[in-house]
């Protein structure tokens, strides 16, 4: 009896079978361990792709901290200057502020030369300011302040790329003491010029002379 049912089934379609899915399409299996050093394989490949474009754009983000901390400290800078006729003003200041942080970066990045060729840079442009203010006023002395708060302007600027944000701070809240010290009210006293008339200046000073025995 079980022969004659066996030789009545029809035989098997081929097409109907389902193919077994090869090894590395199986799903892993509880407790295998190949399966699973598989999936943390592939995670932490994941994992550290996403860390390294997450840093590239948070160091991209650092550096336009960096330029636009320069440019607002140092246009403050040249806004003041502006305000007091200087013929370098808020454009000016930022420009340098904005440039030398540029350069300051690149320096933090195993470039020193560059910073040092910027401070040559600089001392021509505060030069060029002096010698202008000279040939309308006939006085090489005009300009000199100016020129100075433009080299402050570039130290400022080099510390902002360099990512020094407090000393680049500090820097310019100094510097702006130095240039407003003769018009705000409190720190009149220490303007040198309130007591220039009290002392003789060096070149009206005559030695006094002493009389023959």
């Amino acid at each position: 009896l079980a022969t004659l049912i066996h030789q009545s089934r029809p035989p098997a379609d081929p097409d109907c079978l389902t193919p077994e899915p090869p090894a590395s399409q199986k799903p892993p299996v509880p407790g295998d361990s190949s399966a699973t050093a598989n999936v943390r394989g592939s995670r932490a490949t994941v994992g550290a792709a996403l860390l390294k474009d997450g840093g590239v754009h948070l160091e991209e983000m650092g550096l336009a901290l960096r330029l636009l901390v320069a440019f607002g400290l140092t246009f403050v800078l040249g806004f003041e200057r502006q305000l007091r006729g200087s013929p370098a003003g808020d454009r000016t200041f930022s420009l340098i502020g904005v440039a030398t942080a540029v350069i300051g970066a690149l320096s933090a990045n195993n470039a020193p030369n560059a910073l040092a060729g910027a401070v040559t840079g600089i001392g021509f442009i505060g030069g060029g300011l002096v010698f202008h203010q000279a040939m309308r006023h006939r006085q090489v002395v005009q300009g000199v302040t100016t020129a100075a708060a433009i080299f402050a302007a570039a130290a400022i600027g080099a510390a902002s790329g360099e990512g020094n944000f407090v000393l680049a701070a500090v820097a310019t809240g100094l510097v702006l003491i130095a240039l407003e010290i003769r018009y705000v009210p409190g720190l009149r006293v220490l303007d040198a010029r309130r007591w220039a008339p009290r002392f003789t200046p060096d070149d009206e000073y005559t030695p006094p002379t002493t009389p023959r025995s």
